[in-house]
C-alpha cells in the first residue's frame, strides 16, 4: 500500500482510517478501558461514533497530515483520535481532566485513570491529566500545529471563550483548529421539538445521575449551538478563514457545507 498523506490507497485512506479505528475499539474492549460509571453504549452507538471520527479525520488539512506535525487534543478523553495519529506519524498530546480521576474503576474495579493513560503513553501519546477549562492549557504558546477540539464546548459549565482564546494561544500563527460540536438546530431536533418532546438529554440520565453522584458537576450537554453562534465564538477568539459543515451521522454522514 503507498504511504500517502492524503490519497485513496494511502496511510489516510478512509477505509484504512475505518479498519484501524475498529480495530483500537475492539482492543479498549478488550483491555476493559472503560468508566464504570460512564460505560460507553451498544453497537448503534460505536456505529455512528466510527462516521464523526472519520468526519474528523477528514477535516484535518493536509498540511497537517505530515509526519512530524505537532497536534494537542484538548479534551481528548479515551485518546483514540491521538492514538491514531500518533501511528500515522503525527505528535500528539491530549490534555483532559479525566487523567486525574483517582477515583474512577473500569466494569471489573481496576484503576480507570492509570490504566487509560499507560495506554496512551504505550501508544507514543503524551497524556496530560489537567482541568483545561478552569486553569487554561499547561502547554506554552505557538507550541502546535493543529490543535483538535472535538465533542466538548457543549460540556463546558459555562462561556467557551476562555477555553477558545487559549487555544489560539497554543498554536502557531497559521495554524489550524478542528472543532465539532451538535447543532442545536439539526433537522432531527426540530422534527423532535414539534412533536413536543425534548432535545435535551433523557430526563432519566439527567435526573438519577446527578442523584448518583451529590456535588458533581454534571457530565452532560450544558448548551449545544448553531453554527452562527461557534462561527461568532470563534471570529472573538481571534481565529480566521472559517470554514463549516453540518453532518447527519444518523444517514451514514450525509454532508451539507455551509458557507
Amino acid at each position: 500500500m503507498r504511504s500517502d498523506a492524503s490519497g485513496r490507497g494511502g496511510n489516510w485512506d478512509p477505509r484504512r482510517l475505518r479498519a484501524e479505528l475498529e480495530a483500537d475499539q475492539k482492543l479498549y474492549t478488550h483491555r476493559d478501558i472503560d468508566h464504570a460509571l460512564y460505560p460507553e453504549p451498544d453497537s448503534s452507538f460505536y456505529s455512528t461514533w466510527i462516521y464523526h471520527r472519520l468526519a474528523v479525520l477528514e477535516s484535518i488539512p493536509l498540511e497537517c497530515r505530515a509526519a512530524g506535525t505537532r497536534v494537542i487534543d484538548v479534551g481528548g478523553g479515551k485518546g483514540r483520535l491521538s492514538v491514531l495519529l500518533s501511528r500515522l506519524g503525527l505528535v500528539c498530546c491530549s490534555v483532559d481532566l479525566l487523567y486525574q480521576d483517582t477515583e474512577a474503576v473500569t466494569p471489573l474495579g481496576q484503576p480507570y485513570a492509570s490504566l487509560l493513560m499507560e495506554h496512551l503513553r504505550s501508544s507514543g501519546v503524551r497524556a496530560i491529566g489537567h482541568d483545561f477549562y478552569a486553569e487554561g492549557l499547561p502547554v506554552p504558546d505557538s507550541s502546535f500545529d493543529l490543535a483538535l477540539c472535538t465533542e466538548v464546548i457543549e460540556h463546558l459549565p459555562n462561556s467557551p471563550k476562555p477555553l477558545l482564546e487559549d487555544i489560539h494561544r497554543v498554536l502557531h500563527p497559521g495554524g489550524f483548529l478542528v472543532l465539532s460540536t451538535p447543532n442545536a438546530g439539526s433537522m432531527s431536533k426540530r422534527i423532535t421539538a414539534l412533536r413536543g418532546r425534548s432535545t435535551q438529554a433523557d430526563i432519566r440520565d439527567f435526573y438519577h445521575k446527578r442523584a448518583d453522584l451529590p456535588g458533581s458537576a454534571y457530565r452532560g450537554h450544558s448548551r449545544e449551538y448553531v453554527c452562527g453562534e461557534v462561527s461568532y465564538m470563534l471570529e472573538n477568539a481571534a481565529f480566521s478563514d472559517l470554514q463549516y459543515e453540518t453532518i447527519d451521522y444518523g444517514h451514514r454522514c450525509v454532508r451539507q457545507p455551509n458557507s
